[in-house]
Parts: C-alpha cells; structure tokens; sequence
C-alpha cells in the first residue's frame, strides 16, 4: 500500500501490518522509517519514527502525523528533547539535554522555552 503520510509529506509504502487505521511499519521514499499507531493512514498514537541516516529519532505520541503528546526527539547534533509535544513542536513541560551538556529545563511553547 502507498500512502502520502509523512514528516517530510513523501510518499511511504507500508511494508508489514496496517497503516490505515491499526498498527504498521511504513518506509518512505528517502529511506526514513516509521513503525508505529495508523489513524485513517495518518500516523497515530505510539510510533517511532527514524530517520534514514540514523542520527535523527523521534519515540512517542503522534496525531495526525504530527509528534503530539508526550516524546523523546534525538537531535543529528546530539541534543535530546524528552516532554510534551503539541503540532510537531516541543509545546508543554520539558527537558532539553544540549550535546555539551546544557540543560534547558521548564515550559515550552510552540518549540521555544518560555518559564524555566
């Protein structure tokens, strides 16, 4: 089955289970990867999403096909968000792990920390 369901809105083949409305593994166009909760072919519920060369990951929640509720995105440069998500951007309570070891902790709105 292809499906036009994805981060970057590339076409995806499902390649094992269901991704309309239950749970599958879709690989995409440009090698990406996502195995994980279908809602009506959009990605829903728990996944994982990897990116084709590795150094990209999201683990969580998804609606709609937007990273939405709460997740863990490794960054290619090493830094690592682990809270809330709203419409793709880290929007709630959460953790960012910079690579050299900063930490911005606190409250998030739409992907920039606003209270710490």
């Amino acid at each position: 089955m292809i499906s036009a369901c994805s981060e970057q809105n590339q076409l995806s083949e499902c390649i094992e289970g269901d991704c309309i409305n239950d749970y599958g593994t879709a690989k995409y166009a440009n090698g990406d990867k996502y195995v994980g909760g279908w809602k009506d072919g959009a990605r829903h519920g728990q996944g994982t999403y990897t990116y084709a060369n590795g150094d990209k990951k999201y683990i969580g929640e998804y609606k709609n096909s937007n990273r939405h509720g709460q997740g863990t995105y490794t960054y290619a440069n090493g830094d690592k968000y682990i809270g809330e998500f709203k419409d793709g951007e880290h929007h709630g309570q959460g953790i960012l792990t910079r690579a050299n070891g900063k930490v911005e902790k606190g409250i998030w709105k739409k992907g920039k920390l606003i209270k710490k």
